[in-house]
């Protein structure tokens, strides 16, 4: 489901003017039609992500650049994990075995 800019306002309980300064910034990436920005569910949740960050804890300004960075690169990571466990799901028995035993020769380093 994809929601304009000012259900997003009302829904994360933003300020318009906030939520345009983090588009600006780039913090949140919604597409542009006919003017107006269109927020699909991740831009919906990182939003309110961000105005929690902002409310709860004080995030500020220039943290709040680092923060949502080190954010991305996590999902970013655990998207890589969820990948590597599929195609390792795919891989016949004797191969699965090898390949975590060679893990776990990795770790015990």
């Amino acid at each position: 489901m994809t929601r304009r800019l000012a259900e997003i306002v009302d829904l994360c309980g933003v300020e318009r003017e906030e939520l345009a300064l983090w588009i600006e910034r780039r913090w949140i990436l919604p597409l542009s039609a006919n003017g107006d920005y269109v927020f699909n569910e991740a831009d919906i949740a990182r939003t309110r992500m961000i105005a929690e960050l902002r409310r709860d804890l004080a995030v500020d300004d220039e943290a709040m650049s680092l923060v949502l960075g080190l954010m991305d690169q996590l999902y970013a990571a655990r998207r890589r994990l969820r990948q590597l466990l599929a195609a390792m799901g795919d891989l016949p028995d004797e191969q699965r075995e090898a390949l975590l035993r060679r893990l776990d020769e990795v770790e015990a380093r």
